[in-house]
Order: C-alpha cells, then sequence, then structure tokens
C-alpha cells in the first residue's frame, strides 16, 4: 500500500505513522478475541491517505478497550 506508483500518483502515507511517529501501532484486532486470533493481539487496521491529507490529520485513534467485535473501532479524525 506504501510503495509508489509507475505514473505520476503519490504514494498513500500510513496515517498513524504520521500522526504518531515512532510509536508502535495500536492493536487492532486480537484483543479480546483469541480463538480467531490465536497470534495474540496485533495490528491489521490502517487509514491510507494521499499526502495532501497529511497536514489535515488531527488524530488516528484506536479504541483498545471495545469488546463489541475481533477488531478494534479505528478512527481518524481530520481538520476542516
Amino acid at each position: 500500500m506504501l510503495a509508489g506508483f509507475d505514473d505520476d500518483t503519490p504514494a498513500l502515507m500510513d496515517s498513524w505513522v504520521w500522526r504518531h511517529e515512532n510509536t508502535p501501532h495500536l492493536p487492532t484486532c486480537g484483543v479480546f478475541d483469541h480463538t480467531h486470533w490465536p497470534q495474540g493481539p496485533h495490528c491489521r487496521d490502517f487509514f491510507f491517505v494521499t499526502p495532501d491529507l497529511v497536514d489535515r490529520i488531527k488524530d488516528v485513534e484506536v479504541d483498545v478497550q471495545s469488546d463489541a467485535s475481533d477488531h478494534q473501532p479505528l478512527r481518524l479524525s481530520l481538520a476542516d
């Protein structure tokens, strides 16, 4: 997803990395469901954005408290 394109289309960017820099991704699956995710908590869900949106990223959050699904809720907040 992060590799460049063959034409002039800019590469996508991982919004978590842009917002949180060197902080590892929080787990987005395997937090509560150990049947489907025996390897335990890890990240499988991402928000990829185009370079023109990175300056509008206010926050990228993962709700690691919710047990409503085998994936954790992920929220991307953008400034106007």
